[in-house]
Formats: structure tokens, sequence, C-alpha cells
């Protein structure tokens, strides 16, 4: 008798991680999906603090 119990324990646990696993992955892709309705604007690695500061020098230069 107890082991049935815990077996049926056991099975809904699962279940219920199953179920949650499966809504967590939903959201995942629903958040996955916005990068492809809606694209980054900047170029990927295109903004440094190099760049800025030697922006800023140049400018300083002129």
């Amino acid at each position: 008798m107890k082991q049935t119990k815990l077996t049926l324990l056991l099975l809904s646990c699962f279940c219920l991680f199953a179920a949650t696993q499966g809504q967590a992955q939903a959201k995942i892709k629903e958040f996955l999906m916005t990068f492809k309705d809606f694209p980054q604007r900047q170029a990927i690695g295109s903004f440094s603090l190099d760049k800025v500061l030697d922006a800023m020098n140049e400018s300083a230069n002129r």
C-alpha cells in the first residue's frame, strides 16, 4: 500500500513538473519570437567605449 501511494505521488510530481516545463518553454519561445518581429536596430558590437573616446578626441582636435 505504501509503495502504491509513493508511486502515485512521484507520478503526480512528474506530471506537475512536465506541465510546468511545457509552460516555461512556451514563454521562452514567445519571448524569442519577439526578436523576429522586432529585430535589433544596432549592429551587434557596434558600440564600444573606445570608439566613443576616439570620436570625442577626434572632435576635440578639430
